[in-house]
């Protein structure tokens, strides 16, 4: 399923972002939502910075909660917005 404006957005990238952002490091989930979430979302803040719009909104749109939002305000938002 695709989320955002552009249509593009995969959902399961929404939520495997959230859910990395509450796993323990040392979970056995973290390596795999690590890979899931983190690498594409770091790559989508450099190669596709509109994009990164999509994804906070959608992400924001499933979790703002404190924590949430000051892991976006500390990497893509800061991303994008420098």
């Amino acid at each position: 399923m695709r989320v955002g404006g552009n249509m593009g957005l995969d959902v399961s990238l929404v939520e495997n972002w959230i859910a990395l952002q509450h796993a323990s490091p040392d979970s056995e989930d973290y390596d795999r939502l690590f890979a899931a979430a983190f690498d594409p979302v770091d790559e989508m803040t450099h190669e596709r910075p509109d994009d990164v719009w999509d994804f906070i909104l959608a992400v924001l749109r499933r979790d703002d909660s404190g924590e949430i939002v000051e892991v976006l305000s500390a990497g893509p938002l800061e991303v994008r917005s420098g």
